[in-house]
């Protein structure tokens, strides 16, 4: 005879026991296939996430602008970069800003150029062109093999000298360049285009004079950031930008929180899903475990009799655990590997099928871990199983003690508290189950209320924005003059003229400086909040400031001020100078109170509602058009240093979480203001450490403009205007009291773009196509609101759908637990159930001894789920906009559902029994 083994026992019992095994089975399968299936989802979703960046900005991580004193094999040296690309821009089709370059092969890969219409170039003489430069050279009308001739101008020559060629287009390049234009600068000249928007073959020549441009686009090494990068010491500060494939941004900023908050934001439903399918499925497991082993007991309880241990008990029936789970391991594979490609095939803009061997291994681990884990504490307790349990229940002979006698004998009441009292665990899995459904409930009535089903009236179906700031990197005194303005008078009545625009309302930004009293308001202070968490690769602290576009640190700055007052030295190196720029502005302008900076918008009025904002004075249309009048927005602020180290401002100035509180204490409506605009181009020789004689010879170059408007209203906030920052101060007019003020703008920088309709998918498209090629004309980026809030809509919709179905299986598990915990109990108790009735018990008394159960799990459910959402209400009142405490009223409702379900199952399950004759239910099977 062979030797017997465990797994020969196992595998018996298997074939002896199908139907017992059956759900232990379903449940392992059923882990196996959602912990695969929700890994897959959520590489899958961050894949297409990336694959359609990519289609912007390319795979590259950081980009690095054009350095003469680097190399490409000094970036090598450094081991940060994988790949390492060249860019290479040769010259500009004439004062235009459109860039002529190339790309080597690395580079082309990495920023993933493709032609939308024709080819690439494949020899000298042809190139290929963005839709956007021939928009600004004014070829719109240019066709695939049409020939053009263009005075090139050469990087790096001062003087006016131009090198005429011919080319032939021979293809439409995707729009890209201009998602790098924003923060990369070279010294061509001040132009803002820096990267190539038409490229040539590789073997086109060089202009005759002038150098090459080079920028470097790279792949970085895993775990290297951005902020590493730019530590290195050879780079120069703020050269290397890092290409965001979250948000298709290009930045000189590392937001890695922000991105990681993308990220979630992205696979968070799959998280959630997959969590709670598990978690289920893992109770599920554990529940099939303790059913299959409950009708072990007198199995167990003989092999204790003969000398089993405990450890041999779990390792024999844990085998039917390894052998089901080795069974359900391939098949839960390839199922969730079949589903995820179904839904790359049907949504492949969202899903992409990546089933790597890097990935379905751990989470094969994992999954299986799961059902070990979910089977363990079944196991556990069945193998403490002593031989007199068979015969007798041992905890109540243990518990005996604490029963006490009673006067009045309720016996299906007794036998019910009683039978809670002995085993008051069994319980415990339905009462989470029921708490979390209740939980999913709440927060699904959240997400319903928090939801934004339409469009309103008042926001603007497509929006064109600048996407740079104008205040003067060295020289915060001056408003920038660009040499491109924006939108041209003839591109807004290009828009105007569109089909089914009904009103544009634009906004235009510009700087005056503002003379204070001597004794400055409390509202103009700054202060320099410390990060709780600094970390190595960040800022150790943050400035929070109402000033918009200065820190605000030199207005109180003063000659016996050292390093020690401030937070950081940086600070105070920053607030020393500004300090003497001020002072030099002062002495050029005759002015001898204090100046601060703020921002002017010119914005179309007519349909603004400032009830809301308005906290005293009225906005009197006329007298902003005349210029007599202007609106200054000064909101009261809170703000606080987040645990993570960001700086948080809030419009309640009572938040227990402020560090400083901004009051309003200075604008009145009815006072005089007394605005200087010094308007000029930035010099691009003057820093920080420049002398007194550079600055005052700069200032004195400048455009000066005086105004004195009154002000009309004070208001709390700005009104919802594009380019507008609601909680900064920013003074308010209209273009034409701009004008009457004599303040000079850059022209149009944002547009809101209002529909008579809501357009069709066609329409839309067509509409999406104009509007951001004449915004690409003055360096303006087009969003489209009408899909943003479509995207918005759907995924609050698949989130809502989400959480509704967590609420039904979360349900019907609870329900079917506690049926089958008390289905199995009334299975034990058969004899008991006959006896009772051979005593004169009804069905309703029988009843009673297994209600109970049902209804403090559902309570113990509802009070678990109250207790987690008033926390939250408590402890985290940012997580919805508005929380509905009524909202425990529907879940108290929701839990009484869910305990008369309990109870409709525990009568059908009782009637099996009483269908039965008293005989049967006493005698011994």
């Amino acid at each position: 005879m062979k030797r017997l083994t465990m797994n020969h026992v196992a595998r018996a019992n298997l074939r002896h026991n199908r139907k017992a095994y059956l759900s232990l089975a379903t449940g392992i399968f059923l882990a196996v296939y959602l912990a695969c299936t929700a890994c897959l989802c959520i590489v899958g979703a961050m894949e297409a996430s990336d694959a359609k960046m990519a289609r912007k900005v390319g795979w590259a991580d950081s980009v690095l602008t054009h350095n003469s004193s680097l190399t490409t094999g000094a970036l090598r040296r450094t081991e940060l970069f994988d790949e390492i690309g060249h860019v290479y821009v040769t010259s500009a089709v004439g004062d235009s800003g459109v860039f002529i370059g190339r790309y080597d092969e690395t580079a082309e890969r990495l920023l993933y150029r493709r032609c939308a219409q024709g080819r690439m170039p494949v020899k000298p003489g042809e190139i290929a062109a963005e839709q956007s430069a021939l928009d600004r050279l004014g070829l719109e009308e240019k066709q695939i093999g049409d020939t053009v001739t263009w005075q090139l101008k050469p990087f790096g020559v001062v003087d006016d000298l131009y090198e005429e060629r011919e080319f032939v287009l021979v293809g439409i390049l995707t729009e890209q360049s201009n998602f790098f234009a924003e923060g990369i600068k070279t010294d061509m000249h001040g132009f803002t285009n820096q990267f190539p928007a038409i490229l040539t073959h590789s073997d086109e020549p060089d202009c005759q004079y002038g150098t090459r441009c080079v920028h470097w686009v790279m792949t970085n090494r895993p775990g290297v950031s951005l902020t590493q990068i730019q530590q290195y010491e050879k780079l120069p500060l703020g050269s290397c930008m890092r290409v965001s494939r979250v948000s298709g941004t290009v930045s000189g900023i590392d937001q890695a929180f922000y991105e990681l908050n993308a990220r979630m934001s992205q696979i968070v439903i799959y998280v959630i899903l997959g969590c709670a399918l598990l978690l289920v499925n893992c109770v599920a497991i554990a529940s099939a475990m303790e059913s299959m082993l409950a009708q072990k007991t007198e199995d167990i309880g003989m092999m204790r009799a003969v000398g089993a241990t405990q450890r041999q008990i779990r390792r024999l029936y844990s085998r039917d655990v390894w052998l089901l789970s080795l069974t359900a391991l391939p098949v839960g594979t390839v199922l969730s590997c079949l589903t995820v490609w179904a839904f790359s095939v049907f949504a492949p803009q969202d899903m992409h099928f990546c089933p790597e061997p890097w990935l379905l291994i751990p989470v094969m681990v994992i999954s299986i871990l799961c059902v070990l884990i979910s089977s363990r504490a079944p196991l556990r307790r069945s193998s403490r199983q002593l031989p007199m349990g068979v015969l007798r229940d041992t905890a109540a002979l243990r518990k005996a003690r604490k029963f006490r006698q009673r006067r009045a004998f309720k016996g299906p009441q007794l036998i019910a508290s009683r039978q809670f009292r002995l085993h008051p665990m069994r319980q415990a899995g339905s009462a989470c189950m029921a708490g979390l459904m209740l939980l999913c409930a709440l927060l699904l009535g959240e997400i319903l209320f928090a939801a934004d089903w339409h469009l309103p009236g008042n926001t603007a179906a497509f929006t064109l924005e600048t996407g740079y700031d104008l205040s003067i990197r060295h020289e915060p005194f001056v408003q920038n003059q660009r040499d491109h303005s924006g939108l041209s008078l003839n591109d807004m009545n290009q828009i105007r003229t569109l089909p089914m625009v009904s009103r544009t309302e634009t906004v235009t930004r510009t700087q005056v400086i503002l003379p204070l009293p001597d004794k400055i308001p409390a509202y103009f202070r700054s202060v320099e909040l410390a990060n709780p968490n600094p970390d190595p690769g960040y800022s150790e602290s943050m400035s929070a400031t109402v000033l918009s576009g200065t820190n605000g640190f030199y207005l109180t700055i003063t000659d016996t001020a050292t390093p020690a007052d401030f937070i950081r030295e940086y600070t105070y190196n920053v607030a020393v100078c500004e300090a003497q720029q001020m002072r030099l502005v002062q002495k050029v302008l005759g002015i001898r109170q204090p100046l601060v900076p703020v921002v002017v918008y010119a914005a179309d009025l007519n349909h603004v509602d400032f009830k809301e904002v308005l906290k005293e004075g009225e906005v009197d249309l006329d007298a902003l058009d005349a210029g007599r009048e202007v609106l200054v927005s000064a909101p009261d602020f809170s703000v606080f240093m987040s645990p993570e180290g960001w700086f948080t401002q809030v419009r309640d100035v009572s938040d227990p979480r402020a560090q400083a509180v901004f009051i309003n204490d200075y604008f009145r409506a009815g006072m005089e203001l007394s605005m200087v605009q010094l308007f000029g181009k930035e010099p691009g020789n003057l820093f920080y450490n420049s002398s007194d004689e550079d600055f005052l010879a700069y200032y004195a170059s400048v455009d000066r403009t005086d105004a004195a408007p009154r002000i009309g209203a004070v208001l709390n906030g700005a009104a919802r205007l594009v380019n507008i920052f609601p909680n900064s101060l920013c003074i308010i007019t209209t273009p034409k009291g701009a004008e009457a003020l004599g303040l000079k703008t850059n022209g149009v920088e944002g547009v809101d773009i209002f529909l008579s309709a809501i357009p069709d998918a066609e329409a839309e498209a067509m509409l999406e196509s104009k509007i951001s090629r004449i915004g690409v004309r003055g360096g303006m980026e087009s969003t489209n609101n009408l899909a943003v809030q479509r995207e918005a809509q759907a995924y609050q919709k698949r989130l809502m759908l989400v959480f509704c179905g967590m609420v039904l299986l979360f349900f019907a598990v609870a329900v079917s637990m506690q049926v089958t915990n008390t289905a199995r109990r009334i299975r034990a108790d058969e004899r008991m159930v006959g006896t009772l009735r051979a005593v004169g018990a009804d069905e309703f008394a029988l009843f009673s001894c297994y209600r109970l159960p049902a209804i403090i799990s559902a309570a113990a459910g509802y009070v678990l789920a109250a207790a987690v959402y008033l926390l939250m209400y408590f402890l985290y009142p940012i997580g919805f906009p508005k929380y509905h405490l009524w909202l425990l009223a529907v879940a108290l409702i929701l839990a009484v559902m869910n305990a008369s379900c309990v109870l409709f199952g525990v009568r059908r399950q009782l009637r099996r029994v009483l269908d039965k004759s008293i005989v049967e239910n006493i005698r011994e099977l």
